[in-house]
């Protein structure tokens, strides 16, 4: 009786598997096979989760709000096809007529709360400080989609509805831009309402916090009283600059819909389990990342 041959029935089962690992290290670039100038497959970098949600809230809402002021603008110049002879132009009269020294430096100053210079200035010192602060960027990048989105709205809409400075002495240079809406107070609702809205949701209403919440939210009434002290706008001009302020900081508030979820800031700590009442994930259990890492 011969022998088999070595690599045939049992030791040949062995062979084979051998020279099949090979080839499958071969195909796969594993060790014993692998192939000397192999490329790594590359990974994709992702956005992190919930980023595409906010962009689309942001474009859906940007539209919404400028298709609304659009149409309030058309309502308005409509309606008062004259306002100088309006209540609107009387509303101006009167503030003309009773203007003084003081509230002339007063007016100047509250105006000057939303020039763009100032917006930008307080914008991106806000942009970095709160990344300081909190150590991520999702309250950072609400107040500049808050502020340049405002700012799209803006000119979108002035270059669409035309209506013409009122006809009082005015106070300050007359921009390029339609009287209606009043930019700079949709502008002091969308920097100063954000900023406001992200220390209250952070830092909560508390009394030691309340003054700085008040001032925050009054400064876009300021804005606008200013502005119509100083000649610039209509009464309706600065109504609808803070409706539409106020619509395009909703939106944007609810498209970082995840910030208002009380969070603890970055560097503070987390509490221990027996002290919050949770348990730790127990073995097999997926643990899922926090909201806070859904858009930073």
């Amino acid at each position: 009786m011969s022998e088999a041959p070595v690599g045939s029935l049992p030791g040949g089962t062995t062979g084979a598997t051998g020279g099949s690992a090979g080839a499958v290290g071969r195909a796969t670039g594993a060790p014993g096979g692998a192939a000397p100038d192999a490329v790594p497959a590359r990974r994709h970098r992702r956005l992190p989760p919930g980023s595409r949600r906010v962009v689309v809230g942001l474009a859906v809402g940007a539209v919404s709000t400028t298709l609304l002021l659009l149409i309030l603008g058309t309502v308005v110049t409509s309606a008062f096809s004259h306002p100088d002879e309006s209540w609107d132009g009387t509303v101006l009269r009167w503030l003309a007529e009773h203007r003084t020294a003081v509230l002339d430096w007063g007016s100047a100053t509250g105006s000057a709360l939303a020039n763009t210079q100032t917006v930008v200035a307080v914008g991106l010192v806000a942009f970095v400080a709160l990344r300081l602060w909190l150590g991520r960027w999702r309250e950072s990048w609400l107040i500049a989609a808050a502020v340049l989105g405002e700012l799209w709205i803006f000119l979108v809409v002035t270059a669409v509805v035309e209506r013409a400075r009122p006809d009082v002495a005015q106070l300050d240079a007359a921009p390029p831009t339609s009287s209606f809406p009043s930019g700079h107070t949709a502008a002091a609702v969308a920097l100063y309402g954000s900023l406001a809205l992200v220390i209250m949701v952070r830092l909560g209403a508390a009394n030691r916090h309340r003054w700085w919440l008040l001032v925050l939210f009054a400064v876009p009434v300021i804005v606008g009283a200013a502005r119509l002290y100083r000649g610039m706008h209509f009464l309706s001009d600065v109504v609808c600059g803070l409706l539409g302020g106020a619509l395009w900081l909703a939106v944007v508030m609810v498209a970082f819909g995840a910030v208002l979820r009380p969070e603890p800031i970055a560097g503070e700590g987390s509490a221990s389990p027996s002290r919050s009442g949770s348990r730790p994930p127990g073995p097999g259990t997926a643990s899922r990342e926090p909201a806070a890492e859904e858009f930073r």
